[in-house]
């Protein structure tokens, strides 16, 4: 006869998913947490960061946000809706029983969609000067930016005239020794694996002496 299944032992605990998880800004944080524990498991406590946020089936932080969708011997849903940056950290699942207690990690790091806080202002220049266009953009993971001319991508590196530059979220685009042919509405798009976004346009205007 196999008596495995009944030796008692401290819980086994893994949450689904990996020790390194990703909460999109505004949408909803659903962390499962697995064990197996005999005698069964007494509790099950979700911890942030030190904090305890839920013990068994009762949340202990005053957050409507926060919920146990789901509860029983093998298993406790942790659900955090309309996730904001500040959910962000270290997510810990403590499960005990009378044999002793045993414990799960995971860092929950927060995306944001590209957001373009400064768009590119419109210009006149006279043929032959510089121009620079700007647009501060931020996100996470920070967003890759590409420039566009009436709607059609610039590709910067066939142009010498053209160069794009980055310095604190702040991305240009420097057009030198500007021609009448650069006339037109430029914008900045920005992407990252949660969104994109696009600027306003800049309308460009060259004259001549």
């Amino acid at each position: 006869m196999d008596n495995t299944s009944t030796v008692k032992h401290v819980p086994e605990v893994t949450i689904a998913g990996g020790p390194e998880q990703f909460a999109v800004v505004g949408k909803q944080i659903l962390l499962t947490c697995q064990y197996n524990a005999f005698p069964p498991a007494t509790e099950v406590l979700w911890i942030k960061d030190g904090t305890v946020l839920a013990r068994n089936t009762s949340v202990k932080i005053n957050n409507s946000r926060v919920t146990i969708p789901h509860h029983n011997e093998t298993h406790e849903q942790l659900s955090i809706n309309a996730t904001t940056s500040q959910d962000a950290g270290n997510y810990t699942c403590l499960v005990i029983n009378d044999v002793g207690n045993s414990w799960d990690t995971i860092s929950m790091i927060s995306q944001v969609a590209p957001e373009i806080s400064k768009h590119p202002k419109d210009a006149t220049n006279m043929e032959g000067q510089v121009v620079v266009f700007s647009c501060l953009v931020e996100g996470n993971p920070p967003p890759s930016v590409r420039w566009t001319k009436d709607g059609e991508r610039l590709n910067t590196t066939a142009n010498s005239r053209l160069t794009e530059s980055v310095m604190n979220n702040n991305h240009s685009l420097t057009i030198t020794g500007v021609h009448r042919s650069d006339a037109g509405q430029y914008r900045c798009v920005a992407n990252n694996i949660v969104n994109s976004s696009t600027s306003l346009a800049a309308t460009l205007k060259v004259y001549c002496e």
